[in-house]
């Protein structure tokens, strides 16, 4: 008990807005995947959602498949994914899928085959509870330092 104190507030959270996309709705999303890098914090799903350009989620070596979920907690929104790896160990990333839970069934929303420095994918508005990234195929193991979800405007 803290009796006749005062405690300051937490501070916010920091936001990520980009001038085009407008603001990261993935930020601080609570997130899990099917792999994690070893047994340490340092590679966790939730650095590719920290706002954090030195930080990302990994998986361990010879794991060329992925899958990473986040929760929206409440339906929103969305129409864009961004997705980005970590460059300084290559490009690895050669076949993705995107899919939304839009009313308890998975939906596609976009895929592609490569993803490089910054891939964004465009879609129609959708209303999803959570979002699943599925990496089908890599040259090597995963490597995400961002993934981001916008409602382009």
């Amino acid at each position: 008990m803290f009796t006749n104190k005062s405690l300051k507030p937490l501070p916010p959270l920091p936001k990520d807005t980009d001038p085009v996309m407008g603001e990261n709705l993935a930020l601080h999303r609570p997130v899990s995947a099917s792999n994690t890098r070893g047994n340490t914090t340092q590679f966790i799903p939730e650095r590719a959602l920290d706002g954090n350009p030195k930080t990302y989620w990994a998986t361990n070596d010879k794991v060329t498949t992925a899958t990473f979920e986040l929760d929206m907690e409440n339906p929103v929104d969305v129409n864009a994914v961004e997705l980005a790896e970590v460059m300084e160990l290559g490009p690895r990333i050669q076949a993705y899928k995107v899919e939304g839970q839009v009313n308890s069934d998975w939906k596609l929303l976009s895929q592609g085959t490569t993803v490089g420095a910054r891939k964004v994918d465009k879609f129609p508005t959708e209303t999803v509870w959570k979002v699943k990234i599925t990496i089908t195929k890599a040259s090597g193991y995963v490597a995400l330092k961002k993934v981001g979800l916008y409602l382009q405007k």
